[in-house]
């Protein structure tokens, strides 16, 4: 431990049998000195004042990644997300009130990982400067692990809720198809026929989407299809003409030379509107659209050579999502609307997962959203 670090000594908390603290001899000081350098923990200290850090110990060094000279130029306020920095300083002028526990934050290690920690913290003198020591415990596997416990137990409830939906909404479906067929033996001119078949079409849609929740809500892998990707997102365009509203613009961009993917139509569907219906949503003034296709590769570890995919991107010049949206975005019945449901991104994560594809996000608040799904080619 750097010189000048005094010893800690025991607190309140830690008394003889006569319920006072027993003093220390200042020679134990090299013990206390030891245990914080060998403290299998990240631990160090800080000036209250300026925030820099005074001391650090060897675990932190090996967690965190900066060396010791890097630590000791930084302020505490180098190791938060931006976003968290105001927190960090309104939190600072209030006293630390050490019988309330350790505290959950977000940490960032040198190389821009962002782990959650939780914080226990003294104040101490050092040198007649108000001082900190903080011992630091990473929980990002736990919470992970909490974090996947708690969405299974949301979609299992959802499963439950599919379930009953899908039933009657089947039965809706069934009498709709009746009528249509039923009204497509009256009709006798060409262009009423066209439009009681796109009415029986969009039933047969309905039925596979309903097919479609229950696999999502049930966690089921279904027998992928094998879809023109281009045709499938050109078909969905002429339906987003009609849905999307004259104030946003819709630019289509294809490649020509793209193979098959292991998607059905009706997925592909699923995928673009709730998509481009989020976009719409983060554009109540208007905007633009960009639905792209492309060829890709995904890099697989060396010595094997990068796997073909297809890619499929979803741009908008909307508002954008700030750090917590970003990172809940495909979390089911999480939404950032007032009368949002929280399934148009799981749905698609969820569908573009099982067909053995990836989707990201990338996005900032006022720069816009894109989406870009990497899916398998078929065999």
């Amino acid at each position: 431990m750097p010189r000048g670090l005094p010893a800690v000594h025991p607190t309140a908390s830690s008394v003889d049998g006569a319920g006072v603290a027993p003093a220390l001899d200042p020679a134990d000081g090299d013990i206390y000195r030891l245990l914080f350098e060998r403290h299998p923990a990240p631990m160090w200290a800080y000036d209250l004042a300026t925030l820099r850090f005074l001391a650090v110990n060897e675990a932190a060094v090996l967690h965190y990644g900066y060396s010791r000279a890097e630590f000791l130029a930084m302020t505490i306020a180098a190791i938060r997300p931006d976003e968290d920095v105001p927190r960090l300083r309104a939190e600072l002028v209030e006293p630390l009130d050490e019988r309330s526990g350790p505290r959950l934050w977000r940490h960032r290690k040198k190389d821009g990982t962002v782990i959650d920690v939780l914080v226990s913290a003294t104040t101490f003198e050092l040198g007649g400067r108000h001082a900190r020591l903080v011992l630091a415990q990473d929980v990002t596997e736990q919470r992970g692990a909490r974090q996947r416990a708690w969405q299974a137990e949301k979609l299992e409830a959802v499963g439950s809720l599919a379930g009953g939906i899908a039933h009657d909404f089947n039965n809706v479906l069934t009498i709709v198809r009746a009528c249509a067929q039923l009204l497509g033996q009256r009709v006798v001119d060409d262009e009423s026929r066209r439009e009681v078949a796109e009415i029986d079409l969009a039933v047969q849609r309905g039925t596979e989407l309903t097919q479609r929740l229950l696999a999502f809500s049930r966690n089921q892998t279904l027998e992928p299809g094998t879809t023109d990707l281009n045709a499938a997102v050109a078909e969905t365009v002429t339906l987003l003409d009609h849905v999307l509203g004259t104030n946003i613009e819709l630019v289509a961009d294809y490649d020509a030379e793209l193979a098959p993917v292991r998607l059905t139509r009706t997925q592909v569907t699923q995928i673009v509107l709730n998509l481009a219906l989020n976009s719409r949503d983060a554009m109540p003034h208007g905007g633009r659209v960009t639905l792209r296709t492309g060829r890709g590769v995904v890099e697989a570890p060396a010595p094997a050579e990068p796997v073909p995919c297809v890619l499929l991107e979803v741009a908008d010049n909307g508002t954008g999502m700030d750090a917590e949206a970003r990172r809940r975005a495909f979390e089911p019945f999480f939404t950032t609307k007032e009368n949002g449901t929280g399934f148009g991104l799981a749905t698609v994560q969820r569908i573009v997962a099982q067909s053995g594809g990836t989707v990201t996000l990338r996005s900032k608040p006022g720069r816009g959203t894109t989406f870009t799904m990497r899916l398998p080619v078929a065999d």
